[in-house]
Parts: C-alpha cells; sequence; structure tokens
C-alpha cells in the first residue's frame, strides 16, 4: 500500500520551495514601499515598484511558461529562482546606493518576470509527486498552506524591518535561493517535451479564470480596504487588523475542512462558492455595523480556499499533457489580474463602491461561470470522440 502524501520526503521537499517562493512575493509590497520611503522619502517609488513587478509577471507569465513547458520543468524553475534571487541582490544595491527611479523600478520588473513561472511551474510538478489519488488532498493542503504564507509575508516585514529597512529584501533574496534548492528531481519530468503548439488556452479555462479572478478581487478589496472599513463604522485604524486576521483564519479553516473532506468540487460546487463569497461580499458593502463586516470576512474567507482547490483540480483535468505550467499559469495570471484590480478599485473610489463592484464582479463571475459551463457542455457533445490514433497520452483512472 502507497503511504499517504504527507509521509513523502519528496512532497515536504516541494512543499518547502514552493511556500520559500511565495514568501517573496508576500513581502514584496510593503517590502519596497517601506525601504523606498526611509531612504528616499517617497511611498510612490516603491508604489511603482509593486506595480511594475506585478505587471510584469502578468505580460510574462504565458510566454516564459511555455518556455518552461518546452524544457526540463525542473531545471527551469531552479534557474528561474536563481535569476530572481540575483535580481533581488541587484535591487537592494541599486536602492541602497539611491539609484535613479527608472532603474529600480526597472529591476522590480525584472524580478517580476523571472517570477512569472514559478507558481505554475511549481504546481505542475505536484501530480507527479504525489499521484492521482493524493491530489485533492495535497492541493487543498498547499492552498491552506499559500494562505498562511501570505499573512506571515507583512509579519515578517515588520519584524526584519526593526533590524534595519534593508534586511527584509536581503532575506527576501535569500528566501527565493533557498527555493531553488528544494525544487525536486524527477527523472521523467528532466526529459524535452515537443514544442508547445495550439491555440491559446484561455477558451478551454475561461469560466474558471473569471471564478479566480473575482474571488481574488473581493479578498484584496477586504485587505486593502480593511483600514477604509474600520474608519467608515466609526472605529481605530487599528481595527482594520481584527478584519484581515478574522479573514486568514477563515481561509485557513476552509481549507483545513476542504483537506479533510477530500472534496474534489465540480464547476458546480465554484458556483456555490462564489454565491457564498458574495453573500459575505453583500454584508461587506453595507457595513451596517463591526459584526456585518467580520460576517462577511468570514464568509469570504471560507470560501477561498476551497475555491482555489476546486479551481486547481479541475484545470488539472482540462490541460494537454506539454502545456500544464502554462495552464496554471494562466489561472494564477486571472488570480493576479484580480487581486490588482480589487486594490485599484479602493485607491479610486471610497471603500462601499469598491465593496459594491466586488459584488458585481462575484455575480458576474457567477453568471459567466454557467453559461460558459453550458456552452462547453453543449460544444463537448457536438464534437467527435478521438480515435485511438489521436490519442496521445491516456487519461488518468478516476478515483
Amino acid at each position: 500500500m502507497t503511504p499517504p502524501f504527507y509521509r513523502s520526503r519528496r512532497f515536504w521537499l516541494w512543499s518547502t520551495g514552493s511556500h520559500l517562493s511565495n514568501l517573496p512575493a508576500a513581502m514584496a509590497p510593503l517590502t519596497f514601499t517601506a525601504l523606498t520611503a526611509t531612504l528616499t522619502g517617497s511611498y510612490s517609488t516603491g508604489a511603482g515598484m509593486v506595480a511594475a513587478m506585478i505587471l510584469s509577471q502578468v505580460a510574462l507569465a504565458i510566454p516564459v511558461s511555455r518556455l518552461l513547458d518546452r524544457a526540463s520543468s525542473n531545471a527551469g524553475l531552479r534557474l528561474l529562482l536563481l535569476l530572481r534571487a540575483v535580481v533581488f541582490g541587484i535591487l537592494l544595491c541599486a536602492v541602497l546606493l539611491s539609484a535613479q527611479t527608472y532603474l529600480l523600478i526597472g529591476l522590480a520588473a525584472l524580478a517580476g518576470a523571472a517570477g512569472s513561472a514559478v507558481p505554475g511551474g511549481f504546481r505542475a510538478l505536484l501530480t507527479g509527486i504525489v499521484g492521482f489519488a493524493d491530489l485533492r488532498r495535497s492541493v487543498a493542503l498547499t492552498a491552506t498552506l499559500n494562505e498562511l504564507m501570505f499573512v506571515i509575508g507583512p509579519v515578517l516585514v515588520g519584524v526584519l524591518g526593526l533590524i534595519t529597512e534593508s534586511m527584509p529584501l536581503i532575506v527576501m533574496a535569500a528566501l527565493t535561493a533557498a527555493a531553488a534548492a528544494f525544487v525536486p528531481g524527477n527523472a521523467a519530468a528532466a526529459r524535452s517535451a515537443p514544442p508547445v503548439k495550439g491555440a491559446s488556452m484561455v477558451p478551454r479555462l475561461f469560466g474558471w479564470m473569471l471564478a479566480g479572478f473575482a474571488a481574488a478581487s473581493i479578498v484584496a478589496i477586504v485587505e486593502v480596504g480593511a483600514v477604509a472599513l474600520a474608519l467608515r463604522l466609526g472605529r481605530d485604524a487599528t481595527w482594520a487588523t481584527v478584519i484581515v486576521v478574522v479573514l486568514c483564519i477563515a481561509s485557513v479553516s476552509g481549507g483545513v475542512f476542504w483537506t479533510w473532506r477530500n472534496y474534489r468540487g465540480s464547476t458546480a460546487t465554484l458556483l456555490v462558492l462564489l454565491a457564498g463569497m458574495m453573500a459575505g461580499a453583500v454584508l461587506i458593502a453595507l457595513s451596517l455595523n463591526f459584526v456585518f463586516v467580520l460576517a462577511g470576512a468570514v464568509l469570504v474567507g471560507l470560501c477561498l480556499a476551497p475555491l482555489g482547490t476546486t479551481a486547481s483540480l479541475l484545470v488539472e483535468d482540462a490541460l494537454d499533457p506539454h502545456r500544464r505550467i502554462e495552464g496554471f499559469s494562466l489561472l494564477r495570471t486571472a488570480s493576479g489580474l484580480g487581486a490588482g484590480f480589487g486594490a485599484l478599485l479602493v485607491t479610486l473610489v471610497p471603500i462601499g463602491a469598491a465593496a459594491s463592484a466586488g459584488v458585481a464582479a462575484l455575480a458576474g463571475a457567477i453568471a459567466g461561470l454557467y453559461f460558459w459551463a453550458r456552452l462547453s457542455a453543449r460544444r463537448n457533445l457536438t464534437e467527435p470522440a478521438p480515435t485511438s490514433e489521436e490519442v496521445e497520452v491516456p487519461r488518468p483512472g478516476g478515483d
């Protein structure tokens, strides 16, 4: 009998590398803004660096992922991580030497480009490490740990900043380099894959990408707008921490429950989870009192990790064998765009309007996912079944 995945040394090596690579992304926004504000007196430079890093990640996720799909994903991941660590080191030197703003923003964009395919690359390796039998629980556990990383990141920046203003960036470089050492070896994955061909995968994954976009947008609205929500209700700004902590605890709890129950989920499951998030978003948008906001944060958080897990498993089934990194990167890119959209809303409009826009995004995602699923099912019914010559790789057995 095969031991469960959580007793596998290779899984924990993979998990350590994956989460070490995620920590710098969680640390970057606060690190860049705090460091540039301290050394140059300008928060806007740090904000520009954050924007440049996110935009380059989104813009280059697909081309870099295709390159990684063509070659050895293991070696490619190590190379990208080491390159990103070097860029962080150069960026630190540039900040300390008071380099021009355009150079700092350019280096931040390069760091984003180097990390654009890293999440998709790690996710593509997971199936070969745990096997299909343990995939559901391992993806759910990973989603839960990812939420913890994004809670730990800003806290770690605050603690390291007490030592010296440059220490968070030094640690970001060290964590990224360390992640490269934990990329597991895999002889099968090291073989060169055929050239990546075919049309865009967006139509095939669109509904699940839409769900990820909407979910990430409402989470960003709550996290970035936590201070505004507290002030809107006449509370002190420190109450924003309570909102964020409640959201994170609910998210971790939802992930733990999903891992324990070993749910696989379906597109219908995503619709239910999106509806739950929308109910929470409505409570937040109304903001009748602080309890309403906390209840809304709980509903949003409880649905977050299960939604991410379900979408990841559905995408897994839909991917071509040699376009896995590209597919997972598309899903991560959609979530990144949603987070950026939510953060942008908070900066441009009042928090009530931003939360209402989050409700509208979730309602649009529910409608879009429903009609996309109906259209996809109709298309699958009308397409002829593939012949034995057309099937290159047999589908794994269901569980």
